[in-house]
């Protein structure tokens, strides 16, 4: 199916696909992709060009770079993932690929972009299926249920490997990690659903730009470490990292839109916020999961910072400095 692709590029919020020509399109599958909920609608500018607004939606490999699956979580998503996957591609030949399957920010629901190709160009796509699974698994992070990566890896290795194998392997695997207790086989429950317990950050298109690009431009989004000027408070890691307090407000997360970005998992995704008012730096706690401490005491409130002090963001710890 990849073949018959000629260009695949992102604007704004709309992804562009271009076809290698006019003959491979076929226009009796739109219908279908309108009248299916887990697909994005098409626009078709030309046979050989169709673009999919997107929206708010993001794409999963956004997602999954910024979000550590807490206990049996990843079981609820990867099976609501790969069964919507199951029915939106039974009968069109959907992109299965991390970067062009979308989901929310709080992952509870799927969105596939459907290529409107001839039958004869999509109909045996098993290898598509394996790369999306192996990537999905290269890509998912969670506290504790290690297992699924493994079974991931281990199925794509297998003969009878299919998407529905995969998801009923998937539900025997967390039955085996994840015994039901005898009184819950007698709750008649809804299907289960997986919501975020944090959102991701907004998913942005990095933009090329034409000429020149001044320092203050570059550092609007992501923070600058190992580049102090004189008289900017900062904060010195363990490592000797330091990172200069540049703005009025800053948030320190794991979200890729945070001013401060610190990867590791034990910190939120908006962990806490560092503001600046009349030559004084404050700091407060944004309800993280494992906390911001000050000189070891929790940060509970808005507190101040002062030249010397310890602060903690869950494991990682930094000196401040004025």
């Amino acid at each position: 199916m990849r073949q018959q692709i000629k260009m695949i590029k992102e604007r704004g919020q709309v992804l562009d696909i271009q076809l290698i020509n006019q003959d491979v399109y076929d226009p009796a599958l739109l219908p279908m992709i309108q009248n299916d909920d887990y697909c994005i609608t098409p626009i078709v500018h030309a046979k050989d060009r169709i673009c999919y607004p997107y929206e708010q939606k993001v794409p999963l490999l956004h997602f999954l770079d910024q979000y550590v699956f807490d206990d049996q979580e990843g079981y609820a998503f990867l099976i609501a993932l790969f069964e919507k996957a199951i029915a939106a591609n039974r009968t069109k030949p959907v992109l299965l690929d991390i970067q062009y399957v979308y989901t929310l920010r709080d992952g509870s629901d799927f969105f596939f972009v459907v290529v409107p190709l001839k039958m004869d160009h999509w109909l045996y796509r098993k290898e598509d299926c394996i790369d999306f699974v192996r990537m999905i698994a290269k890509h998912f992070r969670t506290h504790s249920d290690y297992e699924i990566v493994g079974y991931l890896y281990t199925l794509i290795e297998q003969e009878e490997f299919s998407l529905p194998n995969l998801v009923l392997g998937l539900k025997a695997i967390r039955q085996k990690y994840h015994p039901k207790k005898w009184y819950e086989c007698f709750n008649k429950k809804e299907k289960e659903s997986f919501i975020a317990k944090e959102e991701v950050a907004h998913y942005q298109i990095e933009i090329e730009e034409a000429g020149p690009i001044s320092r203050e431009e570059k550092i609007i989004h992501t923070q600058v470490i190992g580049m102090v000027e004189e008289n900017n408070p900062y904060l010195l890691s363990q490592a000797g990292e330091k990172i200069e307090l540049l703005f009025d407000q800053m948030i320190v997360g794991r979200a890729l839109a945070c001013q401060i970005h610190l990867k590791q998992t034990d910190i939120s995704l908006n962990h806490a916020k560092i503001t600046k008012a009349d030559g004084k730096c404050y700091i407060q706690d944004l309800k993280s999961s494992n906390g911001t401490f000050l000189n070891e005491k929790r940060v509970q409130r808005k507190m101040r910072l002062r030249n010397g002090m310890k602060v903690i963001f869950g494991s990682q710890q930094f000196t401040f400095y004025e």
